[in-house]
């Protein structure tokens, strides 16, 4: 049945060669298993980009000229294909008919891979995702779209007054209002020295999109998911944290107020995976996962430096970055990734982060839709400032908030 659509695409672009701009848009070459129908399409792809007509005539010549004629069953083949066309008007059909054909070739050569006990297992299955990456860009679906039927989309969402924000809010009042919400695809970096409250910042932010009932995996390689459990329970709850790592002191009233605030969390849709040393393929497949088993809204690294321990080169850091793009496109998810900035800013008078600081910034700063940034502007004031340097989708801007370090958690003080 294979052959017979590969057939069928070529002979009815001989009859038709007009109807080529119809499926050369997704149909590659490798997507024909056969060589003979290899060099028949490249053939016709020759003709098309020197102008020329595709027909029986032209693209024997054109093989006959490239001296590939005979490879590619000569003469008596190509004309038999004119014959092998049910119906000329359904040549999208067997377009498509030929890419799943290939698709499934390819999975069935992954999976060879995956088998293959030479490489470790994250290199399978490293290399395994990059390939299925790759299959699904590869998509069968035109993305092409008129412009009057883009301006009327718009417009009718103009007079709905729905807009498109993003889906997915901080639950930060102050920059939700510049961020517009975090949307499908979009990869968002947190970054801040140690010990500024990077990681508090990121947890809050996990239960602030809990709480909009949109599912959360958080990955913390560094923190264990107990300690996440106090901090989250000591925030939401205002009993200081200490006090739940030595409760012996605490009054009946303060754990009441536990009990009732942990019932509530209880409930949230939040993931926490604690795993050491994760590699970007093990979040990868924790991702999916979470997707197969009921879906994921919103992914959180804590932080992106512990997907490459011991190495967070350059290189290193652009396939980590690359990598979580990948994901939030992947999966139609946001990704938010925290990340350590160069201790460089340290030594300059102006302290306040830039972009040029982040590790090995060039490829994360592309990637990221968004960038935010952790400071204390003074270290005589417990008032942390978090201000978005880059931003695609909306504005930019700064919001002060008082971190309370008894209980992790972050307070407006006003935009």
């Amino acid at each position: 049945m294979a052959e017979a659509d590969e057939l069928a695409v070529l002979g009815a672009l001989l009859l038709d060669g007009g109807m080529y701009a119809e499926v050369s848009g997704y149909l590659k070459e490798r997507d024909f298993f056969s060589e003979q129908n290899r060099l028949i399409w490249r053939a016709m792809q020759s003709l098309t980009f020197d102008g020329k007509p595709i027909d029986l005539i032209s693209v024997s010549n054109e093989l006959r000229e490239h001296t590939c004629l005979t490879k590619a069953g000569g003469s008596t083949y190509v004309s038999s294909l004119i014959d092998q066309v049910p119906d000329v008007n359904n040549v999208e059909y067997y377009a498509k008919e030929v890419k799943r054909d290939s698709a499934s070739r390819d999975l069935v050569r992954i999976g060879n891979h995956l088998r293959d006990g030479r490489t470790s297992v994250e290199n399978r299955m490293e290399a395994a995702f990059s390939a299925l990456n790759d299959l699904s860009g590869q998509s069968i679906k035109s993305s092409e779209a008129r412009i009057g039927d883009v301006l009327n989309n718009i417009l009718a969402e103009v007079d709905s007054g729905e807009g498109q924000e993003g889906e997915i809010k901080t639950g930060f009042f102050e920059l939700d209002k510049a961020l517009l919400g975090f949307g499908a695809g979009d990869l968002i970096v947190v970054g801040a020295r140690p010990s500024v409250g990077k990681s508090a910042f990121a947890l809050q932010v996990a239960a602030n999109v809990a709480k909009q009932n949109k599912s959360v995996l958080y990955i913390s390689p560094e923190m264990s998911e107990a300690q996440l459990g106090r901090r989250l329970l000591s925030s939401e709850s205002g009993v200081p944290y200490t006090s739940l790592l030595k409760p012996k002191g605490l009054s009946d009233e303060a754990k009441q107020t536990l009990h009732r605030i942990a019932g509530t969390i209880s409930t949230l849709p939040l993931v926490i995976d604690d795993t050491a040393q994760q590699s970007l393929a093990d979040v990868r497949v924790k991702a999916r996962r979470m997707q197969s088993r009921g879906g994921i809204d919103f992914l959180i690294v804590d932080y992106l430096q512990l997907l490459c321990p011991g190495d967070d080169s350059k290189e290193e850091v652009t396939k980590i970055s690359k990598g979580l793009k990948a994901i939030a496109k992947d999966l139609s998810i946001p990704v938010m990734a925290v990340t350590q900035l160069s201790r460089n800013l340290e030594y300059r008078d102006d302290k306040r982060p830039r972009l040029s600081d982040i590790r090995a910034s060039g490829q994360l700063e592309q990637d990221a839709d968004t960038v935010m940034f952790l400071w204390y502007p003074s270290k005589e004031k417990p008032i942390i400032e978090v201000f978005v340097e880059k931003n695609r989708n909306g504005a930019l801007g700064a919001a002060q908030y008082e971190f309370d370090r008894h209980t992790t958690r972050f307070k407006p003080k006003g935009w």
